[in-house]
Formats: structure tokens, C-alpha cells, sequence
């Protein structure tokens, strides 16, 4: 199974973010194709494939990803599904990337208001969250900071009559995965995130029982 990225111009840290990744699906994903990455291609990367891709909607980050894997799912050499990975997210132990599931944390429909007005991405996901009841679709919050295996013929299909180019846009995989799968595992500790500043001990600690890092900017 292949693997796509999506780079934008937002790294704070020189696209280390990738290295690291990288790194962990080499060392930890079983059963890995080819590696694309769509959009951005920093000049350290080797050996993988480069798909040139602009981010055309100012303010809209989760619709810009959607433009890029739209632009992924239009290739013919990439497998007919790929794991769709982020540059913060780290793979911590050996892992078939075939069995990774479409992973959610908690139903959207349980969340007071006060939570959707936390920062600007709560605002897009609380959009989500009525697009979902629109359409009579589950609620579930897969955007999770995980990994997700999209297929590429479903894809464009889910998005095809979605307003996701919209204002701040929609979540991605909140509306892909409550559209394409009727059930799916809650997250139950299998990721961390590293969002502070902590010493190696407690990252050592934090992560020892751990499949799936997450780290942001302060991480």
C-alpha cells in the first residue's frame, strides 16, 4: 500500500516534521509501496514521488489537504488505497499498514458549545459537525491525529457534492470516514500527543506503551 503526504508552507521547524515521520514508517509500517508527497517537496527529500499542488484557499487548511489528495486520487500509479499520513505523525511500533483503522475519539453530538468555540479549527469542525446531521450521517470525530487508509475511487465520490472550498471549509476526515465506514474502533490509548515541552524521561515515559505520536509546533 502506498503512502501520500500533504506538505504546505506552515512547518515551523524546516519540515523536520517529515524526517521524523519518514523515518518511523521505514522503521515501523509493514507492507509499505511507494511514498508520494503532495504539494510542498522539501530539497532534502529523496526516493520519493513529487506531486506539485498550489493551496488556493486562503484560510481554509482542511480544504487545501482535500485539494491534494483530489490531485492524488487523479494519478494512475498510486494504489487503489493509500495511507493518508501527516507530517506530525510518528509510527512507534511495528505496524501492518493494512490493519490501521479509521480511528475516532468521541461523538461530535456530545460536545457542549463552549467546546466548538476552544479556537478556529473547533469553528470548522463544529461546521462539520452540521454537515453531518444534514446529511444523516454518523457524528463520530475521526480527525484525530492519526492515520487514515483512503481509497482513491471513493474519495472523489465523498467529496464530489461536499461544500468543503467553503469559507473556513470542513474536517476531512470526519466527513470521509463517517460517509465511507458504517463502524469503526475509538481511540482507547493507543496514540499520544507531545503538544509541551517535556524531557526525555517524561517523552520516554508518556510514549512507552504508546502505536501513534502526534507532536505540534511547541511539541
Amino acid at each position: 500500500m502506498d503512502i501520500v503526504y500533504v506538505l504546505g508552507n506552515g512547518s515551523t521547524w524546516n519540515n523536520n516534521e517529515i524526517r521524523f515521520s519518514l523515518r518511523s514508517i521505514e522503521k515501523n509500517l509493514i507492507g509499505i509501496g511507494n511514498v508520494y508527497v503532495v504539494g510542498l517537496k522539501p530539497a532534502f527529500l529523496k526516493n520519493v514521488i513529487h506531486i506539485p499542488q498550489s493551496d488556493p484557499l486562503p484560510g481554509n487548511a482542511d480544504g487545501n489537504i482535500i485539494l491534494k489528495i483530489l490531485r492524488a486520487c487523479r494519478e494512475k500509479d498510486p494504489s487503489d488505497e493509500f495511507l493518508f499520513i501527516n507530517d506530525d505523525h510518528i509510527i512507534l511500533k511495528k505496524t501492518k499498514v493494512e490493519k490501521i483503522p479509521p480511528y475516532w475519539k468521541l461523538d461530535l453530538k456530545d460536545c457542549p458549545d463552549k467546546y466548538y468555540r476552544y479556537n478556529y479549527w473547533r469553528t470548522r469542525l463544529r461546521l462539520t459537525y452540521e454537515y453531518l446531521l444534514r446529511n444523516n450521517l454518523p457524528t463520530r470525530h475521526h480527525d484525530c491525529h492519526t492515520p487514515i487508509i483512503l481509497d482513491k475511487h471513493k474519495f472523489p465520490e465523498v467529496f464530489k457534492d461536499v461544500p468543503f472550498h467553503e469559507g473556513v471549509g470542513l474536517t476531512m476526515k470526519s466527513v470521509y470516514a463517517n460517509t465511507v465506514f458504517k463502524e469503526a474502533p475509538i481511540l482507547n490509548g493507543i496514540k499520544k500527543t507531545v503538544f509541551n515541552h517535556f524531557t526525555y524521561a517524561e517523552i520516554t515515559e508518556r510514549l512507552k506503551a504508546t502505536q501513534f505520536l502526534a507532536i505540534n509546533d511547541e511539541g
